[in-house]
C-alpha cells in the first residue's frame, strides 16, 4: 500500500515537470523559433494564479494576439468575452450569440471574404465552433511553462516543419490526416477548436487577422493537436525515418557534380591545374 502511494506521489511530481520536458523534446526535434503554446478550454471563469487577463489591464486583445503572448513573452494569458476583443471569434467558441442570423453574412459580404450570400453561408457552415455557452474561457501558455491540464497543443513552424509534424503523426498509424482549412478565424477556431472536437491533428494557414493583429511571419503555418497525440508525435518525431537518415533540418545530399552553364565549361577547358611540386 506504501508502495502504491510512493508511485502515486511520484507520478503527481513527474507530471509537474513533464509538460516542460515534452516541450524540450519539441523544440529540440524540431529545432522551433517559438515553444509550443498549451490551450485548455475551461468551463468556468477560474483562472489559476498568476494568469494575465487582458480585461483586468484595462484592454481587449484577440485570441491570436493571446496565442503569440504565449509563444513570445512566454505569459500565462486568460481570454472569456470579456477579454475579447474580436467580434467574428466570438461566435465559433459560443461566447455570444448572433441576434440577427444576417449580420454575419453582412460582415462577411463587406469584408470581402465571399461572393455572394451563398458562398459565405457555405464558408461559415465550415467553421469549427463549440456549444454555446459550455467554454466561456481559454487559458493559454506556452508549454514549457504551463502548470495545467492542456486540451490542444499548438506548433509553429515552417513547412519543413510541418511536414515532419504530419509523418510523425502518421507514424503509430491514424491513417492520413485530413486538412479542412478556409483561413477564416485561422488560428483560433481552426487551431483550436477542430483538432479539440475531432481529438485529431489539424493544420491551418494562418489568415489575416493572424498576420495583422498577432504579427504572425509570412512562413509560419500552425500544427495543432489534442493532448492525446502528444507522445506519440514526441515518439514519431524520434523515429519515423530515422532508417534512412531524416529529421530536421533535413540533411542535403551534396555528393554529386553539379552541372554549370556552356560559358563555365569554356572557362573550366582553358585552365591549367597547377600541379603540387
Amino acid at each position: 500500500m506504501k508502495s502504491e502511494k510512493l508511485d502515486m506521489v511520484s507520478r503527481m511530481g513527474e507530471s509537474k515537470i513533464s509538460w516542460r520536458e515534452k516541450s524540450i523534446d519539441l523544440e529540440t526535434l524540431l529545432r522551433l523559433r517559438t515553444p509550443p503554446v498549451a490551450v485548455k478550454l475551461l468551463e468556468d471563469e477560474n483562472f489559476p494564479p498568476g494568469t494575465i487577463r487582458p480585461s483586468q489591464m484595462g484592454i481587449e486583445i484577440t485570441i491570436c494576439q493571446a496565442i503569440t503572448a504565449a509563444r513570445h513573452m512566454f505569459q500565462t494569458i486568460g481570454m472569456s468575452a470579456d477579454d475579447n476583443a474580436c467580434p467574428p471569434s466570438m461566435f465559433p467558441f459560443g461566447w455570444a450569440e448572433i441576434e440577427d442570423s444576417n449580420a454575419l453574412i453582412e460582415f462577411f459580404k463587406k469584408a470581402g471574404h465571399g461572393a455572394s450570400d451563398d458562398a459565405i453561408v457555405e464558408i461559415i457552415s465550415k467553421l469549427p465552433t463549440l456549444e454555446p455557452g459550455k467554454y466561456p474561457a481559454l487559458l493559454i501558455a506556452p508549454l514549457r511553462r504551463c502548470t495545467f491540464q492542456p486540451d490542444v497543443i499548438m506548433i509553429f513552424g515552417n513547412a519543413a516543419q510541418v511536414g515532419r509534424l504530419i509523418f510523425a503523426r502518421t507514424y503509430l498509424g491514424g491513417g492520413a490526416l485530413k486538412a479542412e482549412m478556409i483561413s477564416r478565424a485561422a488560428s483560433c477556431a481552426e487551431g483550436i477548436i477542430r483538432p479539440f472536437k475531432s481529438r485529431d491533428c489539424a493544420v491551418t494557414i494562418p489568415g489575416g487577422g493572424d498576420r495583422v493583429f498577432a504579427s504572425i511571419d509570412d512562413d509560419e503555418l500552425i500544427f495543432s493537436f489534442h493532448v492525446e497525440w502528444l507522445d506519440r508525435i514526441i515518439e514519431g518525431l524520434k523515429n519515423a525515418g530515422r532508417g534512412i537518415g531524416l529529421r530536421y533540418p533535413m540533411p542535403r545530399f551534396m555528393m554529386y557534380k553539379p552541372v554549370f552553364p556552356q560559358e563555365f565549361q569554356k572557362l573550366r577547358s582553358k585552365m591549367k591545374i597547377i600541379k603540387r611540386k
